[in-house]
């Protein structure tokens, strides 16, 4: 898959929202702190449904963050980042163009981001374990 942009956001400790922590052609959302709420926006709501995303034109839904619309971004495809069957933040990516991304492209995605949550399992656990500690 060719994008422009690929974006992971994992809940911030309270869990209310989402932050990005992870980004390739939106730097701006990091140094912004961009605060994404549970089921705002694109992001919010595939985190609170759990459920993949396909957007062709971004200027017809909802969403939270200006730089997406700032940078652009005309089509984006989005995934629930999931850690031991429990939806743990987002993984996107968009198009500067439009462009019709398929449900292969999401299920490709979906496994990219089966993949990174596996990778950062351990992280996440720690950080729930550090909320409940503090």
């Amino acid at each position: 898959m060719s994008v422009d942009t690929i974006t992971i956001l994992l809940p911030t400790k309270n869990g209310q929202k989402l932050a990005v922590c992870a980004t390739i052609g939106l730097e701006e959302e990091i140094a912004e702190d961009i605060r994404i709420p549970m089921g705002l926006g694109f992001a919010g709501h595939i985190a609170a449904s759990g459920e993949q995303m396909i957007v062709k034109d971004l200027s017809k839904v909802e969403i939270v963050s200006p730089i997406l619309r700032n940078r652009g971004i005309q089509s984006m495809v989005g995934v629930p980042l999931v850690v031991n069957d429990e939806t743990n933040g987002v993984l996107h990516v968009g198009m500067f163009r439009s462009y019709e991304f398929t449900r292969d492209d999401a299920q490709r995605l979906q496994q990219v981001a089966f993949r990174i949550g596996s990778a950062i399992e351990p992280l996440l656990k720690s950080w729930k374990l550090l909320s409940l500690l503090s």
